[in-house]
């Protein structure tokens, strides 16, 4: 006798265990659609950069001087922390960001500051985390940028287990929720 094996599908539309706030479906489309968000300006960010060393290089006859570089790079650059300061605007406005305002969530806080920590520590932190590892490295300050690297790296394999936490124990609060002292619920 063969057991019946869930579908990624089938196991996102699971319904709720007992105590679980918010659905595994839910939760996932939020941050799908937070995620999504960043697409807009990361595409927006290159066509400028492309655009602006376009016209410095004479339409790519000439190679990009040093400075010109740097301004498409700063361009480009730019997009984590924006992206990062939506998401937290939101969090600190209406306690949400903007694809868990859609899904109709929010995240339950004791203290205002714990939503900017719970961001911090969202696998979504990892890329400011990272962002800020480029921006020391840039100084050339590597051991700071090293330890930034070590906080991105760290801030994704505890999105991993939190990703597996919500797979396997529904009802399991995040690692970030916990160790901000937050919860997702809905609004």
């Amino acid at each position: 006798m063969v057991a019946d094996v869930p579908t990624p599908l089938a196991i996102l539309d699971a319904p709720a265990a007992p105590g679980l706030l918010v659905p595994r479906r839910e939760r996932f489309l939020a941050a799908a659609a937070d995620l999504a968000s960043a697409l807009p300006m990361i595409t927006i960010a290159v066509g400028v950069a492309a655009a602006w060393l376009l016209v410095r290089t004479g339409a790519g006859r000439e190679d990009a001087r040093g400075l010109d570089a740097a301004i498409a790079l700063a361009v480009v650059g730019a997009v984590p922390p924006a992206w990062l300061a939506r998401l937290a605007l939101g969090l600190l406005d209406q306690h949400a960001t903007p694809g868990q305002h859609a899904r109709g969530l929010r995240v339950e806080a004791t203290r205002t500051r714990a939503v900017l920590v719970r961001l911090a520590l969202h696998p979504f932190g990892a890329v400011g985390w990272a962002w800020l590892a480029g921006i020391a490295a840039l100084a050339q300050s590597m051991a700071l940028a090293g330890v930034l690297g070590a906080v991105a790296a760290l801030v994704l394999v505890a999105g991993g287990v939190s990703l597996a936490m919500i797979l396997v124990a529904p009802g399991a609060p995040t690692l970030h929720d916990r160790l901000a002292g937050t919860r997702l619920v809905r609004a």
